[in-house]
């Protein structure tokens, strides 16, 4: 409606490229998209962990077995959008098919505890030894928990998605399980993620003090932003 603007969003998080696409340009993050995320992960799957033994996991029995993978996330509508994409990164990188796919009710956290344990169950029956996470941060809380009560120590496998790849989610969980637990981030600074806001902006001055001309980068100033 001509002279009612339409609202800005600089709040979003994960969504996949096609989501931005279709709200542009409306719609902004200040992290990686998922995307971004999903295909980062999927090379790094591909080049470093198919065909090889599950060596992180805290069990030994586990560790001697060669990767069976599971793929755990939400049943959202933008989760399920990008866990589709995931899958075909996989595919596309190294023809990665086999894998073992749950989903959970991500916004029904009464019955966390019991999808958990249904989820664990599945996980073991499949003969998972690796179950890579595209999960929010509660979740795997009742599902890790779930995991440690039925004797089950594969290995975790998160990425940047839901905050999975900082200190402060990865101390909710049982340590026990998460003794097994790896995989990629977008944080650029090793533990450097907190909530406060402007932290997207400090890890990036960190690593551009100087720009591409040679002037230092000073913040206080218009010239050197």
């Amino acid at each position: 409606v001509r002279g009612c603007p339409r609202p800005m969003h600089f709040g979003s998080l994960w969504l996949s490229d096609q989501d931005y696409s279709r709200f542009a340009p409306y719609a902004w993050t200040q992290f990686s998209t998922g995307s971004t995320i999903t295909r980062e992960q999927a090379s790094y799957v591909c080049s470093r962990l198919v065909g090889k033994k599950a060596e992180r996991s805290p069990d030994a029995a586990t560790r001697a077995q060669v990767r069976k993978f599971g793929f755990v996330h939400t049943n959202l509508e933008q989760d399920v959008r990008l866990a589709n994409e995931f899958k075909g990164y996989l595919k596309a990188d190294c023809g990665l098919t086999d894998i073992k796919e749950i989903t959970y009710d991500g916004t029904n956290f009464a019955q966390a505890q019991r999808d958990g344990s249904n989820l664990v169950v599945q996980l073991k029956l499949a003969g998972v030894t690796s179950v890579l996470m595209l999960t929010e941060p509660i979740g795997p809380l009742f599902q890790l928990n779930a995991a440690k009560g039925q004797n089950y120590f594969p290995e975790w496998i998160f990425s940047s998605y839901g905050y999975s790849d900082s200190n402060t989610v990865q101390r909710l969980y049982d340590q026990s399980e998460t003794a097994g637990s790896f995989g990629t981030t977008n944080l650029g600074i090793y533990g450097g993620f907190v909530f406060g806001a402007g932290d997207a902006f400090k890890m990036y001055h960190e690593y551009h003090k100087v720009a591409p001309d040679g002037k230092p980068c000073d913040p206080t100033t218009d010239v050197g932003m």
